[in-house]
């Protein structure tokens, strides 16, 4: 897999695959909401000190997505982390995440954050082998029910040191 930064001209072929991983778990792609950031890439991640992200197979078709928005300040929320099913298990979801987490690093990001559904175990479970914990907190995506922080580097090696 190929990974790059997409911009508005890859919006449908983003849209058509984020729908059908949505549909996997019994959720609708809303436009409205949940996906307003998709109708405009360029603008929402990519004029915003963000980027959204695909991974392409050899066909140059789009099989991942992830982005990464800036929040306020130096805080920072991955969002869209989708794997098309037939993609799935071979690492492509953890590729553009650890990559949306070095862009971060680069970017001086104090705080990373993603907030996810209690459905999507395979993914709680890739960003938990990350660095993610669940914390706390307000959750904006009206379909997650978790929201989890990125236990940063200088955090993980102190956690280490007192084990």
């Amino acid at each position: 897999m190929k990974i790059r930064a997409a911009n508005n001209k890859d919006t449908p072929l983003i849209k058509k695959l984020v729908t059908t991983c949505l549909k996997e778990y019994g959720y609708e792609y809303l436009p409205q909401t949940s996906e307003v950031d998709l109708e405009n890439i360029d603008k929402v991640y990519n004029a915003n000190n963000g980027i959204f992200l695909i991974g392409v197979n050899e066909e140059n078709e789009i099989i991942a997505t992830g982005g990464l928005l800036k929040v306020t300040g130096s805080c920072f929320k991955l969002r869209k982390i989708y794997v098309a099913k037939a993609y799935r298990g071979n690492g492509f979801g953890k590729q553009i995440v650890n990559k949306l987490l070095q862009i971060a690093r680069a970017k001086k990001a104090g705080q990373i954050v993603i907030e996810t559904s209690s459905k999507m175990t395979t993914a709680l479970s890739m960003y938990r082998s990350l660095g993610f914990y669940v914390v706390d907190g307000k959750i904006t995506s009206p379909r997650c029910n978790i929201k989890m922080k990125y236990l940063d580097i200088d955090h993980r090696e102190d956690l280490n040191t007192k084990l």
